[in-house]
């Protein structure tokens, strides 16, 4: 029980790290876009 919580909330992790990993790229080629100009 408690070893399939902990995969669980190692595969929780990793996506979280995933989702804020894309939405700081998003920002930051967002920065760029309007440096750029």
């Amino acid at each position: 029980m408690f070893l399939k919580l902990k995969k669980l909330g190692k595969l929780t992790r990793r996506r979280l790290n995933y989702f804020m990993l894309r939405i700081f790229y998003l920002f930051y080629s967002f920065e760029g876009g309007v440096i750029n100009q």
